[in-house]
């Protein structure tokens, strides 16, 4: 029998009353979830944020907000009331296993054991199971109290749905289908492998056509650009010498700016994986060439014995990739400059290269990225580098006599196992092997002469069409600056911008040349300890890997409080921090990275002048009995200083030992917007004590920021009131 609304009969009534409550139900939830996706959401880097962000409002809302729909979609699926409640719960089941399965099937490739699980990721499934069966029970209760028939149906004969039985068959399959199986299929980053599809990647060109119709025109392209960079050069007030360069003078905007961003990534952000060598961190953008060593055996259980390291060109498609939103991402975090990665060592060029075809123009994804975040970053008044290696992996070389083709290897530990290298005067080459080079170095023009035919005009012509304000180098540790003939380079580089605009280079010249020549200093993941008055930057990634890593977690990502003490300490010290971001092949940033940023940037804009425009304090730190531990800095003009206080204080009190203020002048609490009261408390020199506002020593909402608090005070330069 079908059930027939009409407004006397006391069933209809029901049922409309049912209709009634099922569409309150639907508009709640959907006011709920809007309310909280407009209100500020807590950092996903945190227990909290995470419960919140994933299981609040990506799982549990969207499937509670379903509930409804479900209801009314399974009232509708038995036309005949008087059906058995057993060949409903049948008929349930089965819409629910067909949801399951075409679920399950879309994630189907990924391999879920081989993911990285943390205590924490156990923790948030457990909670995650609870929090949906809490409110599953909730939903089932208050279903079962609206509808309850305080009156006898006049029609006996007709057959009413309760609650309880259309919430039954629903109710164990929806929490698996809504919390565990979306937690283990989102909440942790996908660990990529070789498509089920895969087509080995067969560039237009192969090596030898390369040769044939490109290397003679290459070659005289090469020799012009030569001739006029060394034109520049010798009318230009910098010469190709060290000695010439260390004359320059680092920019004042570059050691004001205090955070950049370096834009990690390449084909190797495809694959994604690097375990922990020697140090701290990890170098999934290594991978291209560890794939042949240490990675031998996780590639070919992952992506197999053919797949060889062009292939992952092919899945390089950067579909993701949007600069302006990368861009906007930076100026959120407070970076003023960004530094891609243009050329790793695998020589894919993330611009369009004359001097090779190994780039994204001529290959995947075939549109120039380089330009698009170069005309971003000028529309957005952010600075921009160049990011180059001055080395490859392997490049092919022209013989002497003109007719054979050989291979130039940067080491013959790095080689690949069957590359058979050889030395010779100090190089290391290997046999063309037109089988195996066709799927390792495809788009690379040979050339007789890799520095003087590759890598200087390669870099020039960077620096002629995009125009950078950082140049940055990297791989140069093997062999001395003047083989890679780095001087002339930088030389260029400041002679073209004289006059012009202010340019910086860093340190990275040649075997040797760290910390001795250079505009900046670079430090990699092991931070200066001391203070430095030279211009220093440490780069260092947001996780432990340099460059897209899928198994990164919680687990080894800083948190925010220790990215904001990150930087703290390095701008302490008279550094800059140059924060990695890793995206995937596709140009995906990671949620983690993002919000992290996010979270800088809300901290930045705060407690921004403590940070930027500043210089190192009389003293670095110091730590007082109570376990305030405080980094100071001081405006370039010496006129304020700034203590910055890691940890919230025990008492009512901020205890600044090193605080070398003058006697009867404010201190201000940034973000607060009245002068707090001091005292001094030292004895042979003063010791800043100040009280903390009252209403933020109860309501934590009060306080100005949630992480590091800075105090303002007067420096007193002169040291004309001390003790």
């Amino acid at each position: 029998m079908i059930l027939r609304y009409s407004s006397k009969n006391p069933t209809s009534r029901i049922m409309e009353k049912e209709k009634r409550i099922r569409i309150a139900v639907l508009i709640i939830l959907c006011a709920i979830t809007l309310v909280l996706h407009l209100m500020p959401r807590p950092s996903y880097t945190t227990l909290y944020g995470r419960f919140f962000n994933s299981y609040i409002i990506d799982i549990l809302l969207p499937a509670y907000l379903f509930i409804p729909f479900t209801m009314q979609i399974y009232r509708l699926s038995f036309k005949f009331q008087n059906r058995p409640f057993q060949v409903k719960l049948i008929m349930a089941g089965i819409v629910l296993l067909i949801v399951f399965t075409i679920e399950t099937l879309q994630y189907f490739h990924v391999p879920i054991l081989g993911r990285t699980f943390d205590p924490v990721d156990y923790l948030m499934y457990f909670i995650g199971v609870l929090l949906g069966m809490l409110i599953d029970f909730i939903v089932v209760g208050v279903s079962k109290a609206s509808y309850k028939i305080k009156s006898k149906v006049d029609d006996p004969h007709t057959d009413i749905i309760k609650p309880e039985q259309f919430m039954k068959p629903i109710r164990i399959p929806f929490v698996f289908i809504y919390t565990i199986i979306p937690s283990v299929l989102f909440a942790q980053q996908i660990q990529p492998k070789r498509p089920d599809d895969f087509q080995p990647y067969k560039y237009k060109h192969s090596i030898e056509t390369l040769q044939n119709k490109y290397s003679q025109k290459m070659s005289h392209t090469a020799k012009k650009e030569m001739a006029e960079l060394n034109r520049v050069n010798e009318n230009g007030l910098y010469k190709a010498t060290l000695e010439s360069l260390d004359q320059h003078p680092t920019p004042e905007w570059y050691v004001d700016a205090k955070l950049g961003i370096f834009f990690d990534w390449g084909p190797y952000s495809v694959v994604g994986y690097g375990d922990k060598e020697w140090s701290r961190a990890r170098y999934p953008d290594w991978y291209l060439n560890h794939m042949y060593h240490r990675h031998k055996d996780y590639h070919e259980k992952m992506w197999g014995k053919d797949f060889q390291r062009d292939d992952f060109i092919g899945l390089f498609t950067a579909e993701n990739f949007n600069a302006e939103e990368i861009v906007k991402l930076s100026k959120q975090a407070g970076a003023k400059y960004i530094v891609p990665f243009n050329k790793h060592h695998d020589g894919f060029c993330l611009w369009d290269s004359k001097f090779t075809q190994r780039d994204v123009v001529d290959m995947i994804p075939g549109r120039d990225l380089t330009q698009d975040l170069v005309d971003a970053c000028e529309k957005a008044g952010l600075y921009h580098g160049f990011y180059f290696s001055v080395e490859d992996y392997e490049y092919p070389l022209i013989s002497e006599n003109g007719n054979n083709l050989t291979v130039r290897l940067w080491s013959k530990r790095m080689a690949p196992d069957n590359a058979g290298a050889v030395e010779a005067n100090g190089e290391f080459y290997t046999e063309f092997d037109p089988v195996f080079h066709n799927r390792i170095l495809s788009g690379k023009i040979p050339v007789t002469h890799f520095i003087d035919e590759y890598i200087v005009p390669q870099a020039k012509d960077f620096i002629d069409r995009y125009n950078p304000d950082i140049l940055w180098f990297d791989g140069e540790w093997q062999r001395p600056a003047e083989y890679y003939r780095t001087p002339d380079i930088v030389a260029y580089f400041y002679n073209q911008a004289e006059g012009k605009k202010d340019v910086v280079s860093n340190d990275r010249l040649g075997q040797g040349t760290r910390e001795h020549h250079g505009d900046f200093y670079t430090s990699e993941t092991d931070e200066v300890v001391s203070k430095m008055e030279y211009p220093w930057e440490e780069n260092r990634s947001m996780s432990e890997s340099y460059g897209y890593n899928w198994s990164d977690s919680l687990s080894n990502y800083v948190t925010p409080d220790e990215l904001i003490q990150m930087l703290v300490r390095i701008v302490a010290k008279g550094g800059n921090l140059n924060l990695m971001v890793n995206p995937d092949g596709s140009g995906k940033i990671p949620d983690i990275q993002k919000n992290l940023l996010r979270e800088l940037g809300e901290w930045l804009k705060i407690n921004a002048e403590a940070i930027y425009n500043t210089r190192p304090y009389e003293v670095l730190c110091d730590n007082t009995q109570l376990g305030q531990p405080v980094w100071y800095t001081m405006s370039k003009d010496s006129s304020h200083a700034y203590a910055i206080i890691f940890d919230w204080p025990k008492s009512e009190t901020f205890i600044c030992t090193g605080a070398n203020i003058k006697w009867d002048t404010e201190v201000i609490l940034l973000g607060y917007d009245k002068p707090i009261k001091w005292v001094d408390t030292g004895r042979n020199a003063w010791a800043l004590s100040a009280k903390i506002p009252e209403e933020m020593l109860t309501d934590e909402s009060k306080r100005p920021c949630k992480h590091a608090w800075v105090l303002k005070f007067e420096y007193d330069k002169k040291n004309e009131f001390s003790n």
